[in-house]
């Protein structure tokens, strides 16, 4: 009986394992009372540039912008008591920048309090939301340019598409 709990733990293990090493969103674990990363699985080490040794020697606000860096301890206070998401921006170990959405909560693991992080690059999300704003806001002024001009037409004008009357001045 006892061997056979000890199978299912050690495969659960392995899932996790598995789970976190071959997500393509960043996984940290950190220490709950100063941030210091604990394990960070692979996709942390391709996204921002650093080998695991090196995460584990820095602490989540060491990752973050310096504009964002005051943010950080009341964010991690809140993941910590009720878990929290949030976007912020982070900087690579080259120190380029780029947006990310952060899933992080708390937990107790080995005694100490962990904040475990998600974390997903959002940079080419955002640069499509800009692209669909800057779209919009032309879009509605060549609208107001082509009114001016219609209200302005000297004569009538009809505007007409698969048979029906779009505008007439």
């Amino acid at each position: 009986r006892l061997a056979q709990e000890r199978r299912r733990v050690e495969e659960d293990l392995r899932r996790y394992k598995l789970l976190a090493e071959h997500s393509r969103d960043v996984i940290l674990y950190m220490r709950g009372d100063d941030g210091r990363i604990l394990e960070a699985n692979a996709a942390a080490t391709k996204v921002y540039g650093y080998t695991r040794e090196e995460l584990q020697a820095l602490r989540i606000q060491d990752l973050r912008t310096a504009d964002s860096q005051e943010r950080a301890e009341g964010q991690m206070a809140v993941a910590d008591t009720a878990g929290i998401l949030f976007e912020t921006t982070h900087r690579r170990k080259d120190g380029s920048t780029f947006q990310v959405e952060v899933s992080s909560q708390g937990a107790i693991i080995g005694g100490s309090r962990t904040l475990i992080s998600v974390i997903r690059d959002i940079t080419d999300r955002k640069r499509a939301e800009d692209e669909r704003l800057w779209l919009a806001e032309e879009l509605a002024k060549l609208a107001g340019e082509l009114q001016a001009i219609l209200d302005a037409a000297p004569v009538a004008v009809w505007i007409a598409h698969d048979a029906k009357c779009l505008h007439i001045t």
